[in-house]
């Protein structure tokens, strides 16, 4: 179970308590610098977790490799989330005001399958497109 909290030892203290025992995962928020790299590598020190999830924190962030350097000499595990559909979707709020990557490669899916697509293989078939090789 992932919880949201700030870097505070003290905090996941309380969690601790609240949950009696239940195996958890801080879940560090570090989109626009909620979390700076030098608050999570305390909390690395103090609170010595299995795993850390990065909230909002994606392999393409040009601030990853401050984010992952105290991860270096802990032996805490790390995973990360970026919200990469949120941010390549949308319908009015890309290049030109018009439709954004995964937006655009959705709507050459569904024409392309036309009524046989279902949203499944729509949305299979357009991050395909998009992520191509690195998928």
């Amino acid at each position: 179970m992932m919880i949201p909290i700030q870097p505070q030892a003290a905090f996941a203290a309380e969690i601790d308590a609240a949950l009696y025992g239940v195996e958890w995962t801080p879940a560090l928020p570090c989109k626009k610098a909620a979390t700076s790299p030098a608050e999570l590598a305390d909390f690395l020190a103090a609170r010595r977790p299995s795993h850390i999830h990065l909230l909002g924190l994606g392999i393409r962030n040009p601030k990853l490799a401050a984010y992952l350097a105290p991860f270096a000499t802990s032996s805490s595990s790390v995973s990360l989330d970026s919200c990469w559909l949120a941010a390549n979707a949308g319908r009015r709020n890309g290049p030109a005001n018009g439709p954004r990557r995964l937006t655009r490669a959705r709507d050459a899916a569904a024409a392309l399958l036309g009524t046989a697509g279902t949203g499944a293989a729509v949305t299979t078939l357009a991050l395909v497109a998009c992520l191509g090789p690195a998928l």
